[in-house]
């Protein structure tokens, strides 16, 4: 047994992959629906994974962002140290050794530990935190021109007394299109249930472990090439907006932290307006479905969103000033409850049918034969992305000005319109700015537009969350209230918004002449006003 120099392992992880998890252990007769996709029968390879995940009290290592591990393999015991460096996530360094038991030794990492984690070894107590045990079947598909490999898990991840099943296939582009990988498991969705995920059973490991809700994931804006295509750069933004939605389908579904099904909801608005880029080019009854499917997605997730911005963000403020005023114990109960079944319905919508097919069918259409045809078809898109691109930036920040002319006397219907352009131009500027050449030019004008549009998007939103609180008092109306002390805490809500709408229109009226006045980084003589 080797345990002297650890072996040193450097990879980019650009892989394109999906996890799809079942709600039961049914798996045994998936093998002949993978054999169906790849037209004969695989080699499957089985194996029993046994893997320990070691880590101190408080998980330091884990806060680090270092992961240690035991994997048993035979007679054999294999550690790994790997690290992810926070500026690099795409980015996996792997240290790898033979040691003699199911328990790591971390002799040899004693300096990379200082170095790289700033962590003395002599400070350490590891000890177990989380096991995964499965029975894995695995196999290569070839699929046209592509070849995705197929991982299927079936066992549990125990911590302690805590444990999960696992039941889930993991789908893996090895060489090809990335929407080969999306047909792989529409073939597979034909027969087997299941619900997207992106989540690694690791992560699942040190959530049930740490009993800490799934990380929520946050749009990161893309970074495109200059020298790209218009179609080229429309399918990595997709890509981009889907990857972003998926990231965040289990922190939604797990509902402790409300940023979860806030990030999922932005992710589906942020994809519509994507989509919205494509119409008179794309044909209508393929896009028009996928957009539905996308504001479908995003509406569902509006009334446990709503209820969150109410619980933590409005009645807090309203309690510390008026907190012998009413019963708001009481309302915030009543709140909660419905707050409850408002998450029961994203979780609902993420398991459904049609939400599942809509991802899968987007998934295989960006980048498919037709998409590439009618990209082919439209000098727009067969032409330099940065055209393209300055054309849509352009558009998006006209339409953010027509919809404000009049300003001041804009109804509340109107001036939820405003905060849709002004949503959709920032999703589109995330996705289509990094290649117009003026916006690294010229930083000063680009922070300058930005801030003030962030200023405008947030007024604009504090306008919204006040005339929704009034909806969502309401419809708490009808949960059983019976006391005169649930009423009057109601009715301090109901002023208090009142109060704050009308206080509120004067730095709303700030943000949009300070808005109005800023010309847009990516041109000079853009936008007429």
């Amino acid at each position: 047994m080797n345990t002297g120099v650890a072996t040193i392992k450097e990879t980019i992880s650009d892989e394109a992959g999906l996890i799809l998890q079942f709600a039961n252990q049914g798996l045994e007769d998936l093998e002949n629906c993978i054999a169906a996709i790849a037209g004969c029968n695989p080699a499957f390879i089985t194996r029993r994974i046994y893997i320990g995940y070691f880590d101190t009290a408080d998980f330091a290592l884990h806060r680090a962002g270092a992961m240690l591990l035991v994997r048993r393999r035979g007679k054999r015991f294999i550690q790994t140290l790997s690290s992810t460096p926070p500026r690099e996530p795409e980015r996996a360094i792997e240290w790898c050794r033979e040691v003699r038991a199911f328990m790591p030794d971390l002799m040899e990492h004693e300096q990379v530990l200082a170095t790289q984690w700033d962590l003395s070894l002599k400070e350490l107590a590891i000890e177990p935190a989380f096991v995964i045990k499965v029975r894995r079947r695995e196999c290569r598909l070839k699929i046209g021109a592509s070849t995705v490999d197929v991982v299927i898990d079936q066992g549990t991840i125990a911590s302690g007394v805590h444990a999960r099943p696992v039941s889930e296939v993991k789908l893996t582009l090895a060489s090809g299109q990335p929407h080969t990988v999306y047909e792989a498991a529409a073939c597979i969705f034909k027969s087997h249930r299941f619900t997207l995920s992106t989540m690694s059973q690791a992560m699942r490991g040190f959530s049930l472990a740490i009993g800490q809700p799934p990380e929520f994931s946050k749009f990161v804006p893309l970074t495109l090439d200059r020298q790209d295509s218009g179609d080229s750069a429309i399918i990595r933004i997709l890509r981009g907006f889907q990857n972003h939605v998926l990231a965040n389908h289990d922190a939604a579904a797990d509902g402790r932290n409300p940023e979860g099904v806030h990030q999922l909801r932005v992710g589906l608005r942020r994809l519509r307006s994507a989509l919205r880029l494509l119409r008179g080019i794309m044909p209508p009854e393929i896009l028009g479905g996928l957009r539905q499917d996308a504001r479908s997605a995003a509406n569902a997730c509006s009334a446990a969103r709503n209820w969150d911005v109410f619980l933590t963000e409005t009645l807090p403020k309203i309690v510390d000033g008026c907190e012998n005023f009413g019963d708001f114990g009481s309302l915030q109960l009543a709140a909660e409850r419905q707050r409850g079944e408002a998450y029961n319905s994203v979780r609902h919508m993420l398991s459904a049918e049609p939400y599942v097919r809509f991802h899968l069918a987007l998934g295989m259409w960006i980048g498919g034969a037709e998409w590439q045809t009618c990209a082919m078809a439209s000098p727009s898109l067969s032409g330099p992305a940065t055209s393209f691109a300055t054309a849509v930036l352009i558009d998006s920040h006209r339409r953010v000005h027509k919809r404000g002319e009049h300003f001041r006397r804009l109804s509340p219907q109107a001036l939820h319109r405003l905060r849709v352009a002004a949503k959709n131009l920032r999703y589109i500027a995330d996705g289509l700015g990094s290649m117009m050449g003026d916006v690294t030019r010229k930083q000063k004008r680009t922070r300058r537009y930005f801030r003030a549009l962030s200023r405008l998007q947030t007024q604009l939103g504090y306008a919204n969350d006040m005339a929704t609180t009034r909806q969502l008092i309401e419809a708490l109306g009808n949960d059983r209230w019976n006391t005169p002390a649930i009423w009057q805490a109601a009715g301090a809500v109901v002023g208090w918004s009142a109060h704050s709408v009308a206080e509120s229109n004067v730095l709303l009226r700030m943000a949009w002449q300070a808005f109005r006045h800023c010309e847009p980084p990516w041109s000079h003589s853009s936008v007429q006003r």
